[in-house]
């Protein structure tokens, strides 16, 4: 009798785990609704592509906003109606990281388009949010928000991507300051002198702001990076504080290489 009820007692311990299974794989747990919500980025992504609304309209939720870089707010029968194919240009989705809270998601990071012709490759890097909302259906993007950023706030620069920034003459040093900071920009200065040298920001007052954090030295063969705005000006002086050049940085990324 002792040997029947524990094979009982095993018998049912086995069929609720097993239906405990079966409950989880059909729930899904958090990994498989990041997954899921990952998949709709893709198709969403190829979608644009390839200009296949009936992919979008079974996605888009019917009350979707469409926040702009520029401010504007679109519905999804805005995107819908301008939906055209797009030769030449993938959509990377990898940078793109999602969050999921019971029947909410969302997905931030940055989205790469990238553009293809007979004359040249260039990329666009959007800074996303998308919110997924769970509905009988299934996940639904119901609110999307993209920023367009530079170059290289999407991904590590490449030396090779930077322009050649020019030198002005020190004796422009009297005449120069920062004046805004409303347009970011990227420099990075390398030095290929034999002795170190001192980057100074010239700061809002014409002088060489002597912070800690304005200034760096670099050694011979050193590299330095400044994100820096479009009016700061910068100074390099060698170890006894003489000018060597002063660098405006660019709308394009740039490499000012001190000689």
């Amino acid at each position: 009798m002792k040997k029947i009820f524990t094979i009982a007692v095993m018998v049912v311990a086995v069929s609720s785990f097993t239906l405990g299974q079966i409950k989880n794989a059909n729930t899904g747990g958090p990994n498989n609704e990041k997954q899921a919500v990952m998949q709709l980025e893709r198709e969403i992504a190829n979608a644009y592509v390839q200009g296949d609304a009936k992919t979008l309209e079974r996605i888009f939720a019917d009350d979707l906003t469409n926040t702009t870089d520029n401010g504007f707010v679109l519905t999804k029968q805005n995107l819908l109606q301008n939906l055209k194919p797009m030769a030449g240009v993938t959509i990377d989705v990898s940078g793109l990281k999602p969050r999921v809270y019971d029947k909410a998601a969302v997905v931030t990071g940055i989205l790469v388009f990238r553009f293809t012709d007979a004359d040249r490759e260039a990329a666009d890097y959007l800074c996303v949010t998308d919110t997924f909302v769970k509905q009988q259906k299934g996940w639904r993007l119901i609110a999307t928000q993209q920023r367009r950023i530079p170059m290289w706030m999407g991904h590590r620069v490449d030396e090779s991507e930077l322009k050649p920034a020019v030198a002005q003459d020190c004796s422009q040093e009297s005449s120069l300051r920062s004046i805004n900071s409303e347009s970011p920009a990227f420099i990075r200065f390398t030095n290929k002198t034999s002795q170190s040298v001192v980057v100074y920001w010239l700061n809002y007052q014409g002088e060489r702001d002597p912070s800690e954090d304005q200034k760096e030295t670099l050694k011979p063969g050193e590299s330095g990076v400044r994100v820096t705005y479009l009016t700061h000006p910068f100074l390099i002086a060698d170890a006894s504080g003489k000018c060597i050049g002063i660098y405006q940085p660019t709308r394009e990324p740039s490499l000012a290489i001190i000689q």
